[in-house]
């Protein structure tokens, strides 16, 4: 018994001290403050989530992401990256994980208005991990990374607020070379970094605070 209290203990603290690094982490940007509310149960070895995210633009109500497993949703364990795109919006990057060998990647978009943050659209590309991932250009361009196989979960690749994209879309899709000078976001820090420069990626256009998929359709319908 003192031995699991001792485990259980241990595992508060590193996820608390986790919450700590992340939010001076975000914050520093200045463009997204964020508060990371560790899961008890979020970080198994295999799957990866937290409780609750909550995403801050200036003073006022946040924007809120919570896991609801019933629901196939996980607020993301960790935020990768924080980018300011525009007067009152920004972009927010995260990782969760359901395990078996595949993770999320999250591109949430997020708005400020009347002391108030609310996100305008969320994107999960779900795929192997070290498979795939987001580019973000010195630009303030978002591009996807292509993918060389499957995930474990189904056809599902991308998911938006709005729509979904199986992996038949990719198929449509006219992939190029990766531009230079960007920031690749395929997973959590822990994991090991890859060298994407030479894999092949798309432009995913940001038009009013939402995601452009629609070059995923161009020969298949929604």
């Amino acid at each position: 018994m003192g031995t699991a209290i001792m485990q259980s203990l241990r595992k508060i603290a590193v996820a608390s001290f986790i919450t700590t690094a992340l939010c001076v982490q975000c914050c520093a940007d200045e463009a997204v403050k964020v508060l990371i509310k560790p899961s008890a149960d979020g970080d198994t070895g295999t799957m990866h989530y937290a409780e609750a995210v909550e995403l801050r633009m200036g003073d006022g109500i946040p924007a809120l992401i919570k896991t609801d497993v019933k629901r196939d949703q996980l607020a993301p364990e960790e935020i990768l990256l924080t980018k300011k795109i525009g007067p009152n919006l920004a972009m927010v990057f995260g990782f969760s994980s359901w395990g078996g060998g595949n993770q999320t990647l999250h591109a949430i978009i997020v708005k400020y208005s009347d002391h108030k943050t609310e996100i305008t659209d969320h994107l999960k590309m779900t795929v192997r991990r070290g498979d795939g991932g987001f580019l973000w250009s010195s630009e303030g361009e978002l591009f996807l990374v292509k993918p060389t196989e499957r995930n474990g979960d189904g056809d599902v690749f991308l998911e938006s607020s709005r729509t979904t994209v199986k992996y038949a879309g990719i198929k449509a899709v006219k992939f190029s070379k990766a531009p230079k000078n960007a920031t690749f976001l395929g997973g959590p820090s822990w994991m090991p970094k890859h060298d994407v420069s030479s894999k092949p990626d798309v432009l995913i256009p940001i038009s009013k605070g939402r995601f452009d998929l629609s070059v995923f359709f161009s020969s298949f319908p929604s």
